[in-house]
């Protein structure tokens, strides 16, 4: 099933229904910069009421609903601060479009253990 996103009365995009979730959040990512830890809990919150109200009697959406489980239990759950939170909107971002950061890619300095990776770092460094 399609569901098709409106923002102001104009129309945005069309999406599947269990990627509706990180379609949502991708509106809010040029806002994240200037968001505080409890606005973009808010922000999250109300994501996954939007979401969860489109899986609808007649057509209900499996995968949308465990995203939405998952998220709501992890903010109860989870010490959330900037960068918990800003990962945790990308990566769901991410996975709605069927992507994701490159695991297992990095850099360290020659006597460190430690790998960096980029794509992470660029994430978390945006503030």
């Amino acid at each position: 099933m399609y569901i098709d996103i409106h923002v102001d009365g104009n129309y945005y995009d069309k999406v599947e229904q269990k990627d509706v979730l990180g379609k949502i959040l991708s509106l809010l990512l040029t806002e994240v910069n200037y968001m505080s830890v409890d606005a973009m809990k808010e922000a999250l919150i109300s994501a996954t009421d939007l979401a969860a109200e489109s899986s609808t009697e007649l057509v209900k959406c499996a995968t949308l609903l465990r995203k939405v489980t998952f998220i709501r239990d992890y903010l109860r759950v989870k010490t959330l601060n900037r960068t918990v939170l800003l990962n945790l909107i990308t990566n769901t971002i991410l996975s709605s479009e069927g992507l994701g950061t490159l695991s297992g890619f990095g850099y360290s300095s020659k006597n460190s253990g430690y790998r960096i990776n980029p794509e992470i770092v660029s994430m978390r460094s945006v503030e």
